[in-house]
């Protein structure tokens, strides 16, 4: 049996890098990691996947495949579910499986043949046993959460791996924390499950064969299980001691990860080079709304300088348009991540995820103007407390102008280099021809913008002083800059988006109590970007 799998191409955003792609030469950040997984699961079946991110989807050639499976995050739904229907057209038997199979399945179900709503492991391989048999059903479910000793080895071998910045694994699932935004803990629980430690070390090599030397543990919360994460990085530390530690790793965190010197220091000693990290306010009231206690029990700027000063580099994911946000958030935000020194941060109005528990209050409310899931950082679909929608929108293009002004960039850069501590873990030297070209091309593409290459000259520096293996990471945060001084340019809030937003708003006003606001105030010095980018 043969079967195609397919990922649907993102829409530019702060996680795909699109911008920074003609200099960059990859097409994309990461592989479809659940679709390597799914088809390890179809063993011993023919198997190919298809990143759209990457290639062009051949809706002929799909027609050779008995089975051709989507997966789709809602920011693809769009158009995972224009593909399903061309192939459906085509007489292709379709399946969808993945997060919109589960966060709305309903609309999902009209698109395909058979729907695989819940963790794969063991629903998949039926299905497939049933579809030989020829008495498939049209749902398959899967309520419990798997043991993640179930999970094979992903075929990362179906990659077109030279394509991608770096290789991505996952180690766990599920998060003990309760944001109520959050659909992570809908999907896979708060019981922390893990692979075995042996297991994702042989995925780490086979990355490293493959010749990836940077890896992304996509977790969504890589210290969940303290006890497992740091009995991984002990692992990881030997496996990269005996190639010379010339891999570097990333991940997503929570912030108490500063609480834990033990942790910081394996982290450290393993190369962990950057974290992301959701602080979503600086804004106390609103994390304890959207119940982050553990973003609220100590003081986030000394806890990300700690972090900071075991030479990782902090990213942060920020959001605005909690029921406790009025108009001087815009502000916070631009002051905070100044403050902290966090050169890259996704800053995103609020959004309620279907089956959330932010989703269900808001519904209950009459505050909700669509499912939700939309295509960048600046959709909504909330009705704001404190704001009405114009000012939340308008006040979100303000703050994200103000954060990738080159200035604005540099100095969050050079604060968080200076609070690096260590002397920096010794690097094998492995010069790579594609690295080069990246770094050749990013002095081209600068020596044109005197702004531009003054400002890569004086962080390189700072770097170099401080932790020269991180250059590389200085690099590809510049890269970043320039990908999302871009995307703001062409994805902010416009008045026609603004007008639509206040529409659907104007449908249900006869069911909600408005306030009327005063006029949003922004700072009288407004900075534009003057980049150049």
């Amino acid at each position: 049996m043969k079967i195609l799998l397919i990922n649907p191409k993102f829409p530019p955003s702060y996680w795909g890098q699109e911008y920074s792609e003609p200099i960059t030469g990859y097409d994309y950040v990461f592989p479809p990691l659940g679709l390597a997984t799914i088809a390890a699961l179809a063993t011993p079946h023919h198997v190919e996947i298809m990143d759209e991110n990457v290639e062009t989807v051949d809706f002929e050639y799909a027609k050779q495949f008995d089975i051709v499976g989507l997966t789709g995050y809602m920011v693809q739904s769009t158009r995972e579910f224009e593909i399903c229907d061309t192939l459906r057209m085509n007489g292709v038997f379709v399946v969808i499986g993945g997060p919109n199979a589960y966060l709305i399945e309903e609309d999902a179900r009209k698109h395909c043949d058979v729907l695989i709503k819940g963790e794969a492991e063991i629903i998949w391989p039926q299905f497939l046993k049933d579809f030989e048999s020829g008495s498939w059903e049209k749902k398959y479910t899967e309520d419990e959460k798997i043991d993640m000793t179930y999970s094979p080895i992903p075929r990362y071998d179906l990659f077109k791996t030279d394509r991608y910045v770096a290789g991505i694994i996952q180690t766990t699932r599920g998060c003990p924390f309760t944001c109520d935004f959050c659909d992570i803990i809908v999907m896979y629980g708060r019981k922390v499950r893990e692979k075995p430690v042996e297991q994702v070390i042989e995925e780490v090599d086979r990355y490293f064969k493959l010749g990836k030397i940077s890896i992304f543990f996509g977790d969504d919360n890589f210290i969940g299980n303290k006890r497992y994460a740091k009995k991984l990085l002990r692992e990881l530390i030997k496996y990269n001691n005996s190639r010379g530690n010339i891999m570097s790793f990333y991940t997503q965190v929570t912030v108490n990860l500063a609480l834990d010197d033990e942790l910081l220091n394996l982290m450290y000693k393993c190369r962990f080079q950057k974290v992301f990290i959701g602080i979503e306010s600086p804004r106390k009231s609103s994390l304890a709304e959207a119940g982050k206690g553990q973003n609220v029990r100590s003081n986030l700027l000394e806890d990300i300088e700690k972090i900071q000063s075991y030479n990782i580099f902090v990213m942060a994911g920020m959001i605005v348009g909690f029921d406790n946000d009025d108009n001087d958030i815009f502000q916070e935000q631009v002051d905070f991540l100044q403050a902290a020194g966090i050169p890259y941060a996704m800053v995103g109005t609020l959004q309620a995820i279907p089956h959330t528990p932010l989703y269900k209050r808001l519904l209950s409310e009459n505050r909700l103007l669509d499912q939700g899931g939309g295509d960048n950082c600046s959709a909504t679909n909330i009705i704001p407390k404190l704001m009405t929608v114009e000012q939340m929108m308008e006040g979100y293009g303000w703050l994200t102008e103000q954060l990738y002004t080159l200035e604005q960039f540099k100095t969050r850069m050079l604060k968080n280099i200076a609070s690096f501590k260590l002397d920096g873990i010794p690097v094998k030297a492995k010069l790579r021809w594609k690295d080069l070209k990246v770094f050749l091309k990013t002095l081209r593409f600068t020596s044109i913008r005197w702004k531009l290459l003054s400002s890569l000259f004086t962080m390189s520096r700072a770097v170099l002083k401080k932790s020269p293996p991180h250059f590389s990471q200085v690099i590809g945060m510049f890269l970043g800059f320039i990908h999302m001084s871009n995307y703001i340019k062409k994805h902010k809030p416009t008045k026609e988006d603004i007008a639509i937003l206040m529409a659907k708003v104007s449908e249900i006003k006869e069911q909600i109590k408005l306030v009327e606001l005063p006029v949003l105030n922004l700072p009288p010095d407004k900075v534009h970007n003057e980049s150049g980018v």
